[in-house]
């Protein structure tokens, strides 16, 4: 049976919207990611928009757990041990509510009286799946939960309800999710009250529950249930969903459990941003959990191409085979790129007729400057068998992504007396095809999704017609550009206001200065075997542009490459180093590779002002394709 992937990118196809049930239809394992955080230990998972945290938080639900009919394709996975409570991120935790006194402890008691009625209406859904799922459908739980009859949910609703200090008449799991909706609302009328009352008091019904803390009232409730159905070995795991968006002092309330947990029935699974400025002072207190000591931290995001390529790779074989594709190989579905960005340690492409070698001749004729470097070389592309392997991996292979993209841009400029002003519609080709497309996704599942789910749509198409066809370069490129069209719209919402106050574009002006001066490095000034793609923060950088990169990493507009070592948080952008995303890349004409590094100083200072319009030179598509 077709499986339907939509290709919106941020909010179509978002797994905040989707059941966990749908989730597991089509989830496809990480590497290694799933199954650590499989485990019995707190987590962080930190990846930056679409890269699939949601996804593997609901994956370890029950509903979830139940659906998955794939396990056996999965089996190398562990058995999971606990039962997951969801807790999906709600905006009324961010309201900031101020009296008109100044009182600011009302309105964090109003923020985690919010967040604890949530936590608990998470709770007691969870008990009504495990009361009404049948567990033994999946292969994937490791856990016996004995299911309760009326009189004993009513007996657990009882307890629940007297303990949360919960108004009802109706003792049922589903009677208390009423009792802790109709409390969320009376939290809205009490915000409604601090700011327009002036001195306001909380009277004698709002004391009762405005004092009661997530943590204690959960494990009360959990022990009156474990009670009931004779199992107090059952761990329980809380999955904070999107967990950026919580107020500080919720932050801290929740990560101040990761350290020494008093009760190991309770495990912390928290999804978080790249970046969180908050997080250096919430862990780095004596009394604050530590990395590896008290919690994991599993990353969703890759610096480098290939463990990206892999996933990216599993999750598009899954597309073709649930479109009735299972031994569609990516080569004949996409058609073989002009050009790898790796390097190759065979001998065809330095061939007599290779693309490679022929692309380096080419580029000899046109460029001075690499036919000199060539030369202060000795280097002589007419003949290569005296050279050694030691030898072209030093001289040839290690200038093969600089060489194949300068070539190729400068080969399709429309106007050759200006190399910088390149414009081809045409130029694009260069990131098509396998495995240059894949590339692009980097094991991101929304840019995945967003890029291939079309092109999938257009294989059927296509294999109608012609049965060993791959879809067209025109159609690739269309879905790169549609995707990149999207992408830059979304990160042109992003405030961004440079000190030179000119030009105002959001964020793009910031990434677009950087992206131009790696095309100028890369493609248009002196031939430079490792010109810089990536750039270090300094670290006087203003706090407006750190803002804005924070943001930008979030994103996943760019992408942060730790030093061996480096802390497992980002906390501070400053001293750090970045790239621009390999989506991104296409639109600024760079080669997919990390390159050497540039003080981000050095690039805001170079060049002309920002006038708030892209430069000719970065315009990879048509520009009337943009709407910025």
């Amino acid at each position: 049976m077709s499986i339907s992937y939509t290709h919106s990118i941020f909010e179509t196809h978002n797994a905040r919207h989707i059941e966990p049930s749908e989730v597991a239809k089509t989830f496809v394992p990480p590497d290694s990611t799933y199954s650590n955080i499989s485990s019995n230990n707190n987590h962080i998972v930190i990846g930056p928009r679409g890269s699939g945290k949601t996804t593997l938080f609901k994956m370890l639900t029950i509903p979830a757990l139940v659906n998955w009919r794939d396990f056996n394709k999965f089996d190398i996975y562990p058995k999971v041990d606990f039962i997951g409570i969801f807790v999906p991120a709600d905006r009324s935790w961010q309201a900031q509510i101020r009296s008109k006194t100044g009182d600011a402890q009302k309105s964090t008691l109003i923020m985690n009286a919010a967040f604890t009625t949530h936590v608990l209406l998470s709770f007691m859904n969870t008990l009504i799946q495990l009361n009404e799922l049948d567990l033994t459908k999946s292969k994937r739980i490791n856990f016996d939960v004995k299911k309760i009859n009326n009189e004993q949910e009513s007996e657990i609703s009882r307890q629940i309800a007297d303990a949360w200090r919960l108004d009802t008449s109706i003792y049922s799991f589903r009677g208390i999710i009423a009792s802790l909706r109709k409390r969320l609302i009376s939290i809205g009328e009490i915000k409604e009250k601090i700011f327009y009352i002036e001195n306001y008091s909380f009277d004698e019904f709002e004391s009762k529950f405005i004092y009661l803390t997530f943590r204690d009232t959960l494990l009360y409730a959990i022990d009156i249930y474990a009670n009931h159905i004779g199992n107090q070995s059952l761990r329980w795991a809380l999955l904070f969903d999107e967990f950026e968006i919580a107020p500080t002092d919720i932050q801290k309330e929740v990560l101040s459990n990761l350290r020494g947990q008093s009760d190991p029935k309770l495990i912390f699974k928290i999804a978080l941003a790249m970046y969180n400025r908050n997080i250096e002072d919430l862990l780095t207190d004596e009394h604050a959990a530590s990395a590896k000591n008290d919690f994991q931290v599993e990353y969703l995001w890759h610096a480098r191409k290939d463990s990206g390529h892999r996933f990216s790779a599993k999750l598009v074989q899954r597309m073709l085979q649930d479109s009735g594709y299972d031994s569609e190989e990516m080569s004949t579905f996409l058609g073989n790129s002009l050009y790898d960005f790796e390097d190759d340690d065979t001998q065809s492409p330095y061939s007599d007729d290779g693309k490679v070698l022929q692309a380096y001749m080419s580029l000899e004729k046109s460029d001075p400057s690499f036919k000199s470097w060539l030369a202060s070389r000795n280097v002589n592309l007419n003949d290569l068998t005296n050279l050694n392997g030691i030898d072209r991996a030093s001289t040839i292979r290690k200038i093969r992504s600089i060489a194949l993209t300068r070539e190729y841009f400068r080969r399709f400029t429309d106007d050759r007396s200006d190399i910088s002003r390149g414009r081809s519609r045409k130029v694009d080709q260069i990131y098509i095809r396998h495995p240059s497309l894949l590339s692009l996704c980097e094991g991101n599942p929304r840019f995945t999704l967003a890029i291939f789910s079309p092109l999938i749509r257009e294989l059927m198409i296509t294999r109608a017609k012609h049965a060993k066809r791959p879809v067209s370069d025109r159609h690739q490129s269309e879905q790169v550009r549609s995707t990149l069209n999207a992408f830059r719209a979304f990160l042109k919402t992003i405030p961004y206001q440079p000190q030179s106050r000119e030009g105002n574009r959001g964020l793009l002006s910031l990434l677009d200065k950087v992206g131009n001066h790696f095309y100028q490095k890369c493609v248009v000034e002196e031939f430079n075997p490792q010109p810089p793609l990536t750039f270090i923060v300094d670290s006087h950088i203003d706090e407006e542009t750190h803002r804005a990169l924070g943001r930008a990493v979030n994103a996943g507009a760019i992408v942060y490459v730790p030093d061996k070592g480096a802390e497992p948080l980002l906390s501070s952008l400053r001293g750090k180093r970045f790239r621009l995303s390999f989506l991104l890349s296409t639109y600024y004409k760079i080669p997919l590779i990390l390159g050497t590094e540039i003080s981000l100083a050095r690039i805001l200072d170079s060049g002309p002002r920002d006038t708030g319009k892209p430069s000719a030179q970065i315009s990879i598509f048509d520009e009337s394709n943009y709407d910025d």
